[in-house]
């Protein structure tokens, strides 16, 4: 698509020891039994989370991240914190 050749995409696995100015990570784990898979290994999230240099928007199911796991329980604490987290995301 036009004007969209710039935008990379990729898997969190792919991703280390590379940074962006924007980053939008998808985090879109919901299931019935509350499993969150590799967003329970911490290496991995501490590679996902430290990749952007201006902005970082998470879109993900925040409540059931942090339902049973210390480190996602800390991030949403720190994302309250700073009144960074919501439901919405500004675009420009």
């Amino acid at each position: 698509m036009e004007g969209l050749q710039d935008v990379l995409i990729t898997v969190i696995d792919n991703y280390q020891g590379e940074e962006n100015e924007i980053i939008l990570l998808s985090l879109v784990r919901s299931n019935a039994e509350g499993r969150i898979g590799f967003l329970a290994t911490e290496n991995r999230v501490c590679v996902a989370l430290s990749r952007a240099k201006q902005g970082l928007f998470i879109l993900g199911n925040m409540d059931m991240l942090a339902a049973d796991n210390k480190t996602w329980q800390a991030i949403r604490k720190s994302l309250q914190d700073q009144d960074a987290l919501g439901n919405t995301m500004p675009l420009r």
